[in-house]
């Protein structure tokens, strides 16, 4: 009798155990569940950003918030906050961090401190056109992008903009002369500020909303603002010349509160995800289809006009075109190669001879992200000068490089995204073995060049696999002779004129940045001597290209030492 009370009485507190586990599942925010005759709890959430209210940005803020009224039956309610109403935006970002503030509208550049990343879309006349651009940040250039803001307490959703910059003075400036003595109000940015000081301006960094005052004050000279910037802060009036010059993107980052989002439903959480995604297209329509008006009231208040020619914007690039690779160290080796491809990739159906395409397959972004790029710029460098001297067989080298983050799979990944290239002549590789190790196998089976950027004694012993006949490594290098210590001095100084950075010695070394420029020059030259881009003749020619390398290095030492 004891012994069926106690089992009664542990059977009857199993079941309310059972039954607060099921409360406290059912009522868990991840489980979302609608109870009958229950009034579902109205959840606020403030979206704030610093523009006024008369822009596409603001109006494609108050559709996401009808738009996640709709899908949530009322549950989330959105309220947005222009103009700065909850703070400037380092402090709503602060805010957002700390989850007090749901959702934010942020210029990119203003995150540049905290994800120098970001800084990439300030970079002058970089993409060709809005669509480039545009089908970038779709693509895995943007999604990576976005996930340089989950380390700061921020969920990445969507690029949205207040588009595209242009020059403003009381003068026209359709070249880079034209800005000599002028100081440019600028945000605070690195690279815009190095951008307006290689035109021959000074500059000064002022929030936007003193813009119009230092204008007036004959602070500052002009400044580079997108169309609905003119006339929505009425810049019009105190400004005289416009150039039309598309040379930047004002995007702003839409982000969501790490620590907010987690405190809501999965439901709610994909509501908010996906309508700011799904948002953006419109954001991006209204924004050019309200520019047509913005540029007739600005040529109706009196401001004169211009548009920068292709022949004008090629200058501009000329002076230009070096800071993505000054600023590379900084914005990440990783991001600057995907928005490189995102170029090369659009350029390419136009491009005419097509370019031949070197692949370059490396971890560039967690474990020696600095070592990688050092490798990269030596390929980078050696590729330049080719083209400076009409390329090879008549057709220019271009590089397409990828991140394998020293994940096997992502390696096999990159080669079989190579291997799509009809124009693709060999893969240079790093000295990661797993990662090593998969693609050897892959680029056996499709024929391909690997090139391995070291000497035979300094990386992985490979020759017992199969494919190794598809794998050159670099001739060796002897630092003590003296015409190698010449030449090494030459390519430094040809490195700080093209990167406009100072030679790190010591880590080029290292890093393979010779190895890497002179595999280009053994590539080149084996392409000359078959004549054509059979692969198999071009992998015959580099191996003894890499042999008569070695002799020569030999005969040059048995000179010197005597």
């Amino acid at each position: 009798m004891e012994e069926k009370k106690v089992i009664s009485l542990l059977f009857a507190t199993l079941l309310i155990i059972v039954a607060v586990l099921v409360v406290r599942v059912y009522e868990s925010p991840v489980m979302n569940v609608k109870r009958v005759g229950v009034k579902p709890e109205l959840i606020h959430l403030r979206l704030g950003v610093n523009i006024p209210e008369e822009t596409a940005l603001y109006a494609a803020a108050v559709r996401f918030s009808e738009e996640v009224a709709r899908k949530s039956s009322g549950r989330l309610k959105v309220t947005v906050h222009p103009g700065q109403s909850l703070g400037n935006d380092n402090q709503m970002v602060e805010m957002a961090r700390r989850g007090e503030l749901a959702l934010v509208l942020t210029p990119t550049a203003k995150l540049s401190t905290a994800v120098p990343a970001m800084q990439v879309l300030d970079l002058p006349f970089f993409f060709s056109s809005p669509e480039a651009l545009y089908t970038a940040l779709d693509g895995e250039f943007g999604q990576q992008l976005l996930a340089k803001l989950d380390p700061i307490g921020l969920r990445g959703v969507a690029f949205w903009g207040n588009g595209f910059k242009h020059f403003i003075a009381n003068r026209p400036l359709h070249s880079p002369s034209d800005f000599s003595g002028l100081t440019m109000r600028i945000m605070k940015s690195p690279i815009i500020q190095e951008q307006f000081e290689l035109l021959g301006a000074t500059t000064l960094p002022i929030d936007f909303h003193s813009t119009y005052k230092a204008l007036v004050d004959g602070v500052v000279d002009g400044q580079e603002n997108p169309l609905v910037a003119i006339v929505s802060m009425d810049f019009l009036t105190v400004q005289s010349h416009l150039t039309l010059s598309n040379h930047a993107y004002l995007g702003y980052l839409f982000s969501i509160s790490k620590k907010r989002l987690n405190e809501l439903a999965l439901d709610d959480q994909r509501i908010l995800v996906q309508t700011a995604e799904e948002m953006t297209h419109w954001e991006r329509e209204e924004t050019l289809r309200r520019e047509q008006g913005f540029l007739d009231k600005i040529r109706q208040a009196g401001m004169v006009v211009g548009q920068l020619s292709q022949e004008e914007i090629q200058v501009f690039q000329g002076v230009l075109n070096h800071l993505s690779r000054k600023f590379e160290p900084i914005l990440g080796a990783d991001i600057i190669s995907l928005a490189q491809e995102s170029i090369l990739l659009s350029r390419l159906e136009s491009d005419t001879p097509t370019p031949l395409l070197i692949g370059l397959d490396l971890d560039l972004s967690l474990i020696n992200p600095q070592a990688s790029l050092a490798l990269k710029q030596g390929v980078e460098l050696a590729i330049h000068e080719i083209n400076q001297e009409g390329g090879v067989l008549g057709r220019p080298l271009s590089l397409i490089a990828k991140d394998n983050q020293a994940i096997p799979e992502r390696g096999r990944d990159n080669v079989v995204n190579f291997h799509l290239f009809d124009s693709l002549i060999a893969i240079i590789t790093g000295k990661a073995w797993p990662v090593l190790s998969a693609e050897l196998e892959l680029a056996g089976e499709l024929g391909i060049p690997l090139l391995l950027p070291w000497e035979k004694s300094q990386g992985p012993d490979i020759e017992g696999d199969q494919p190794s006949q598809w794998v050159v490594h670099s001739p060796s290098i002897n630092w003590l002779l003296e015409e190698v210590l010449q030449r090494e001095k030459q390519l430094l100084d040809a490195y700080q004129h093209y990167f406009h950075l100072k030679p790190n010695r010591k880590l080029l070394r290292k890093a393979g940045f010779f190895y890497g420029y002179e595999l280009v020059y053994l590539l080149k030259e084996a392409i000359l001597k078959g004549g054509d881009l059979d692969r198999e003749r071009v992998m015959a020619h580099l191996v003894a290209g890499v042999k008569q390398r070695e002799k020569e290095g030999q005969a040059l030492l048995r000179t010197e030492a005597r």
